[in-house]
């Protein structure tokens, strides 16, 4: 028995596509619609099991917010196997997102947004002009001697801002 006191939210990423949404059927009742987070699955992919009833895709996709179309289970563990890493980080009056993407310049891909009043939402990059100070950017994060930009992969990412940033 798993002991989910104070937990509220699950992120699933299992490499095994299949796998995802019965995890998201089993968690769902413990936590609820919309509480869940997870590499975005075609309709295809998350029926698997259902027996074509459809039932099983509707409430999936009621869990589910997914992370970005294009992010794969793939992409992140390479990116992880070449250094990267999970980082949080505090925007400011003075550490802005403009200065956070240059800090990054390319290096960033924002997962998660947790804004001053601790809600969590799935980054998108239209929020990017809704940021305040405060709110606190999750993302992985390239290391500087890396070949390549993960956010250079990604064209709704952006790529670009200076100082340092305040990591938690």
């Amino acid at each position: 028995h798993l002991d989910l006191n104070g937990v509220g939210r699950v992120l699933l990423l299992s490499p095994y596509r299949q796998l995802n949404p019965v995890v998201a059927m089993h968690f769902q009742d413990w936590f609820g619609n919309n509480k869940g987070f997870g590499l975005a699955q075609s309709d295809h992919n998350m029926s698997a099991g259902n027996n074509g009833s459809g039932r099983m895709t509707s409430q999936v996709h009621q869990f589910i917010q997914p992370l970005g179309g294009d992010i794969s289970y793939a992409k992140l563990a390479s990116s992880i196997a070449q250094g990267a890493q999970f980082k949080t980080t505090t925007l400011s009056e003075t550490f802005t997102y403009e200065r956070y993407r240059q800090e990054y310049n390319g290096r960033a891909l924002p997962l998660f947004l947790l804004n001053a009043k601790g809600r969590c939402q799935v980054w998108e990059a239209s929020m990017q002009d809704l940021l305040q100070p405060d709110d606190r950017l999750i993302a992985l994060i390239q290391p500087s001697d890396a070949k390549g930009s993960i956010a250079a992969e990604r064209t709704d990412r952006t790529s670009d801002a200076a100082d340092s940033p305040a990591a938690i």
